[in-house]
């Protein structure tokens, strides 16, 4: 870490890589058209071509993007109650202490759950 003056406004070099690795696999394409699944312990590995850039020093920043998703089971579908998402939508605070309760009964199981839960990736990276 140090110290730096800030001279003047600098003008951002936007630069894509060419290639990644994810875990020690090389992944080839990189961008939005190839979407990568990122897993606890996941390393990644970015190669940038910066032969335009040589000859001056220069600050490195990563900008990403990134979604979690949430996934679904058919189980929980049967639970779906109109009048509880009515409720939900026009009296929250009736709602939560309604359910408040049923959910703690429940709440062990669902963490675990959740928690000892796997995300298989399908076709490699």
């Amino acid at each position: 870490m140090g110290v730096a003056d800030i001279v003047g406004e600098g003008n951002p070099v936007v630069i894509s890589p060419f290639d990644m690795d994810v875990s020690g696999i090389q992944r080839g394409g990189v961008g939005k058209e190839f979407p990568v699944i990122l897993l606890p312990g996941d390393t990644v590995v970015f190669r940038f071509d910066l032969g335009g850039y040589t000859g001056r020093s220069y600050r490195l920043f990563l900008a990403s993007t990134g979604y979690y998703y949430e996934w679904q089971r058919k189980e929980w579908a049967k639970e779906e109650n109109p009048v509880m998402l009515a409720l939900l939508y026009t009296l929250p605070d009736v709602y939560f202490r309604l359910l408040t309760p049923k959910y703690k009964e429940v709440e062990r199981a669902l963490e675990e759950g959740f928690w000892n839960s796997k995300y298989e990736r399908k076709g490699g990276l």
